[in-house]
């Protein structure tokens, strides 16, 4: 028990405990602030280097930018209730009193200011992460969504395309170029594909002939006429 009592002791004992006032010039702070000060380190062995304080906060409202041996650049974020306490290295403990200072508090609301740049809170931040990242997310939707539409739409035009030179083939030679392009059509229309077969067994009569008459062509034309209308109605929705 004494040995563990002893350990506590030296444990305790390494840790030193440091009184500074931080003195403000005699005049309003306003919140955010960058304010020059004066320290005032009271029960220190000599030991105490200042510079540590540098970059540092302190409970919810003191922020050390800047520290040399007598003097510190601060910020202070709110209003402080009473004393300021905090750690430093080696888990020292540091109280600050506040000397001479008279609490300015700005328009900024939730918001810190500093200088000429507005730090806002982390809630605000997250919230400002969130819509940012909702936009992008919306945006990448709606160019999806048009890119979609636009082939969509090209497709549809297409479609009224090929349907409108199927029916307006009235010459056999553009009966003719149709067939050439044909797995075009049946790509768009594979429902054509039966009935343009039964027309194929008509023009492949005449096609390949060195020579096709008037009574040929009339015979092609009419099977064409045919497979129009037997396709009519696959292709009244386009």
């Amino acid at each position: 028990m004494k040995i563990i009592l002893l350990i506590i002791l030296i444990s305790l004992s390494s840790y030193s405990k440091v009184d500074i006032n931080l003195v403000f010039p005699d005049e309003k702070v306003p919140q955010g602030s960058m304010i020059n000060v004066e320290l005032q380190i009271i029960n220190d062995d000599g030991n105490f280097d200042s510079t540590q304080l540098e970059n540092k906060s302190f409970g919810d409202s003191l922020y050390f930018h800047k520290a040399e041996k007598n003097l510190a650049t601060v910020i202070i974020f709110d209003e402080p209730k009473g004393e300021i306490v905090g750690n430093i290295e080696r888990g020292d403990i540091v109280n600050f009193k506040l000397v001479n200072f008279h609490f300015q508090k700005t328009d900024a609301g939730n918001e810190m200011i500093f200088e000429d740049f507005q730090i806002s809170n982390d809630k605000y931040l997250i919230y400002s992460l969130i819509f940012i990242i909702a936009g992008f997310l919306l945006s990448y939707v709606y160019f999806l969504l048009k890119k979609k539409n636009k082939i969509k739409n090209e497709k549809k035009r297409q479609q009224i395309n090929l349907k409108e030179k199927i029916f307006s083939a009235k010459k056999y030679e553009d009966i003719v170029e149709i067939w050439k392009t044909k797995n075009i059509y049946f790509s768009e229309f594979p429902v054509i594909q039966d009935q343009f077969q039964k027309f194929e067994l008509i023009l492949f009569k005449y096609m390949f002939k060195p020579q096709i008459n008037e009574v040929e062509k009339i015979e092609v034309l009419e099977s064409f006429k045919k497979f129009q209308r037997n396709i009519e109605s696959y292709l009244n929705g386009i």
